[in-house]
């Protein structure tokens, strides 16, 4: 049997921005760096469009959770040079696959929380990845892995919640709040628990499945589907999650796979799990980041090598108490994470 070559792993970091200030002149920072792709989405808008941080319906969220994103946004559009009401972070276009996990305090080494996930995606996003750590004098920084003219994705904000995600693929929930603004509110609320409540009232109109832990040692899974909301809990102090509805048996028989399938989810959810559960109490990253490099059931390990459509092009292990991420560019099993700090 011929053996199958895997490419040459990447052995480079992801690239770093970093800035600092008030909201509004990060938000010139972010939109000079983010100048291009800013102006490419924007042509993609409405231009009468109101973006979601103008809403009024939305705004009393903004008082109460992240008062200071309006003028990061502000500061984003005059940095490009763009009309206010034409930048917004875009609705995903892709599907991609995942798995993610949070360890609670309890379940770990030095009692400090930590979370993380797998990025499988096209191999063409491997080089669009980056680092954000934007360090606010007026408001709570933040450390993310993201894209560029993304403000959320994956990552922390201090002292709030760390956030992470993955797809699934049972239909497009109803609800108000679109995926920016639904990621940066919930990512600001002080507690899981008051991220479960925003969105139990408000809804989201994206779907997918985000892992939320906050710095007190709360985690909850919220899945979101055509059906509502699933609201999902940690054992023994473990999460994981991949790309499976597992809170409602009704929706999981309306999924339609995009990549992979509910089987090959439901392995890597459980294997992830039996790796961390086997370092109960003692889990620490770097522990993490090895059992994010599993490949058990190759070619669609944890670190999936599947398909063009299904390649683990980034791993990102959390530390928010200790203000750190490590980030590996491409596949864990492949290539050694950086340490990137708030």
């Amino acid at each position: 049997m011929k053996q199958r070559r895997q490419p040459p792993a990447v052995r480079s970091s992801v690239p770093l921005l970093s800035i600092e200030g008030t909201a509004r002149e990060c938000g010139v920072q972010l939109g000079q760096a983010w100048r291009d792709t800013l102006h490419l989405y924007a042509a993609r808008q409405s231009a009468d469009e109101i973006p979601w941080w103008k809403d009024r319906s939305i705004a009393p969220l903004l008082r109460k959770l992240a008062p200071h994103v309006p003028d990061l946004f502000v500061g984003m559009a005059g940095g490009a040079g763009l009309p206010e009401n034409r930048v917004s972070t875009p609705e995903p276009e892709w599907l991609d696959g995942c798995t993610s996990f949070a360890v609670a305090p309890s379940a770990t080494l030095d009692g400090q929380p930590i979370s993380g996930q797998t990025k499988d995606t096209t191999p063409d996003r491997e080089r669009r990845f980056q680092v954000l750590r934007m360090r606010l004098v007026d408001a709570p920084s933040m450390l993310l892995l993201t894209y560029p003219g993304w403000l959320c994705n994956h990552g922390f904000v201090e002292g709030r919640c760390a956030m992470l995600g993955n797809s699934l693929y049972a239909g497009r929930p109803r609800g108000t709040l679109g995926f920016g603004a639904w990621v940066l509110l919930a990512m600001h609320c002080r507690r899981v628990e008051d991220a479960v409540e925003m969105t139990r009232r408000h809804g989201t109109s994206s779907p997918g499945h985000r892992t939320i832990a906050d710095e007190h040692g709360g985690i909850v899974g919220i899945e979101l589907w055509a059906g509502g909301i699933g609201v999902l809990r940690p054992r023994r102090g473990i999460y994981t999650h991949a790309n499976a509805v597992v809170s409602s048996k009704r929706w999981a028989r309306h999924e339609r796979f995009a990549v992979g399938t509910r089987d090959g989810s439901l392995h890597r959810q459980d294997r992830l799990r039996e790796l961390l559960l086997a370092n109960h109490g003692r889990l620490t990253a770097p522990l993490a980041q090895a059992a994010l490099t599993d490949q058990q059931g190759h070619p669609a390990g944890i670190s999936r090598h599947e398909s063009p459509q299904a390649t683990t092009t980034a791993a990102i292990i959390l530390e928010p108490t200790r203000r750190l991420i490590h980030v590996t560019r491409g596949a864990p099993d492949r290539n050694f994470p950086t340490m990137y700090s708030l």
